[in-house]
């Protein structure tokens, strides 16, 4: 999307403290979960996130398979986050 699209569905004034509902015809071009019900904003980016492992220090067997798994003390010191 280009970024004029963008500035059409902006809809927040700062100096009001609020946020006027959307009529813009090109909400439209947005997936429908992207966009609030009442239509005050609308999801221009979404991130994802995922666990990667260097499998010459990690055998598949012992590697964490859930975030939960993370919370065990043996990964303490050992992460990073990309971002």
């Amino acid at each position: 999307m280009r970024s004029s699209s963008l500035r059409t569905v902006s809809c927040c004034r700062a100096t009001k403290a609020f946020c006027s509902r959307s009529s813009r015809p090109k909400l439209a071009a947005f997936a429908p979960d992207a966009v609030e019900p009442k239509r005050h904003w609308v999801v221009v980016r979404r991130s994802y996130t995922g666990i990667g492992l260097n499998t010459k220090l990690v055998t598949p067997d012992k590697a964490p398979k859930t975030y939960q798994d993370l919370l065990d003390p043996q990964w303490k010191g050992r992460m990073a986050l990309s971002g």
